[in-house]
């Protein structure tokens, strides 16, 4: 797991988060509960509610930089 609390999309901070990878080969609990059929798949949660779910961060990647801006706007809304 990896925790981040700086370093937002255009240097903001971002809200605390964690970041999990699970080897999806090992169990289907993860795709059998959210359908995922393609794979990376990110999800993100907010209160304890799924508030993004996609193969693809900040619309087209899957970097560093794509995955900050991703839990950036996906906190924004989820607190909308």
């Amino acid at each position: 797991a990896e925790r981040s609390q700086r370093g937002g999309a255009g240097g903001a901070t971002l809200p605390p988060f964690e970041l999990h990878k699970f080897d999806m080969s090992s169990s289907r609990a993860l795709r059998d509960r959210y359908n995922i059929n393609t794979l990376p798949m990110y999800l993100m949660y907010y209160g304890g509610r799924l508030v993004y779910a996609s193969n693809v961060l900040n619309g087209y990647g899957s970097g560093k930089e794509d995955m900050r801006a991703q839990v950036a706007e996906t906190f924004a809304m989820a607190q909308a």
